[in-house]
């Protein structure tokens, strides 16, 4: 017995440090979870910089139309340079001037691609057609992202009303042990009935710690992928989650989806990732054509100004302008366009299998959670009858209990089924929920 007493105190301290570890904390509703996840999130962040790669490389595909213009200028000196000197001829000296030790050098070209065999216009579109495609893959990690913070955030919430309907109702336990031991004390039931008693709420107390745990480890896995640390003191608002789910609202929301070849369909439509992969395409094909543009001959004009002199005012006037055009016709070079041609029919295969792969996901991952949402239904309307009826059972023997018209067992039985009903319909609630934003996801939609 003094073991028993001594269990009890250690669990209800623990239950009390975690109701006081609950307090103080900072609380986030899911709107700011899910802002907080858009900041934070590693993936995102890639796939920001994987956007502004591709915009980069558009810039780049834009300024093949554009000429390109290099100056150069140099400067040198002799060191060991001769000086003036005399020479005599016929008698008479001539002196010889020496030489200049300066030197500087100016040159100015211009180049302007006038045509490469379409490479340039096969560039510039596949960079459209892939920054377009980096746009919709970030919209895409976005949501994904927002799917797995909405689901653990729900979790979350069903953890904690899961501690707070056990905590409740091991407080009721112990009120109702308080009334058998006064009547044992006056004689009116036997002791074993407190014994009875103080084995249920024993029961209890561990699986108040277990759902406090189960609680701890979900908002823990939330904080990690919201990128916060675990041990922060931080919780989250149950209200961000409706509570309880409607007929009508399962009825609204099944009118509005449609059958299963309906919800197949608005995913194939909607996915981002999809449609991603549609861009990736025609990128792909745009790589084709830049790939046999090494069949076409290559026209060039160039333009240069130069300038040399000692003397950096002899520049001016030593200038000297030219302008050419230059035409490169490709005869044989070594099998490279045939092999650069098959590689980016190949790239393009990949995509396209890519594609078909993620069309049969998508459909399978849309009938999976569809199947879920029609079980989650049925589990609602069953938690929701079986609540009513349980309740009902333990009010009934309560009060024959509380007049001894009814046994110790038959009031623990009918306590354990009204706790289980009460477990059911906060499961089957977050089962619905989380069956509706999977399908939600699945489907491409808000």
């Amino acid at each position: 017995m003094k073991k028993l007493i001594l269990i009890l105190i250690i669990l209800l301290f623990g239950t009390t440090t975690f109701a006081q570890t609950m307090a103080g904390r900072k609380i986030l509703t899911l709107d700011e979870c899910l802002e907080i996840s858009r900041k934070n999130n590693p993936d995102i962040q890639l796939t920001e910089s994987k956007m502004a790669a591709a915009e980069a490389r558009l810039m780049n595909g834009f300024g093949n139309y554009l000429p390109s213009l290099n100056l150069y200028s140099s400067f040198s000196r002799k060191l060991n340079v001769e000086g003036a000197s005399n020479i005599s001829v016929g008698g008479q000296t001539i002196t010889l001037p020496g030489e200049t030790p300066n030197s500087f050098n100016v040159q100015a070209s211009l180049s302007w691609v006038i045509f490469d065999g379409f490479n340039r216009e096969g560039t510039y579109s596949g960079a459209k057609n892939r920054l377009k495609a980096e746009e919709l893959n970030t919209e895409q990690t976005i949501f994904r992202t927002e799917y797995l913070v909405k689901s653990k955030f729900f979790e979350v919430v069903r953890n904690m009303k899961i501690v707070n309907t056990r905590e409740k109702d091991l407080n009721a336990s112990r009120k109702q042990l308080e009334m058998i031991r006064a009547q044992y004390e006056v004689g009116t039931v036997p002791v074993t009935n407190v014994y009875t008693q103080e084995t249920e709420i024993s029961n209890k107390e561990l699986n108040v710690i277990n759902a406090q745990r189960n609680f701890e480890t979900s908002r823990a896995e939330l904080l990690i992928l919201l990128n916060i640390n675990p041990e922060s003191d931080i919780d989250f608002d149950e209200s961000s989650v409706p509570a309880m789910i409607s007929n009508e609202e399962v009825d609204e929301y099944r009118k509005d989806i449609g059958g299963l070849n309906s919800c197949i369909n608005t995913g194939l439509k909607n996915r981002l990732d999809l449609t991603s992969l549609d861009y990736s395409q025609l990128a792909a094909d745009d790589g084709i054509s830049t790939a046999k543009s090494s069949y076409y001959p290559t026209l060039n004009a160039s333009g240069s100004w130069n300038s040399s002199g000692t003397e950096m005012n002899q520049i001016p006037d030593n200038g000297r302008a030219y302008l050419g055009l230059s035409l490169s016709v490709p005869i044989f070079n070594n099998f490279r366009t045939n092999y650069l041609i098959e590689n980016a029919k190949l790239q393009y295969a990949e995509v396209e299998t890519q594609k078909i792969k993620l069309e049969k996901e998508v459909m399978s991952s849309i009938k999976s959670a569809y199947i879920s949402l029609e079980a989650s239904e049925k589990q609602l309307e069953i938690a929701n009858k079986a609540l009513k009826s349980s309740e009902m059972n333990f009010e009934s023997i309560s009060e024959r209990f509380k007049v001894g018209a009814s046994n110790i067992t038959d009031y623990v039985l009918a306590n354990t089924t009204y706790l289980n009903a009460q477990l059911n319909l906060t499961n089957s609630v977050y089962n619905y929920l989380l069956s509706k934003i999977a399908l939600q996801y699945f489907m491409g939609l808000e």
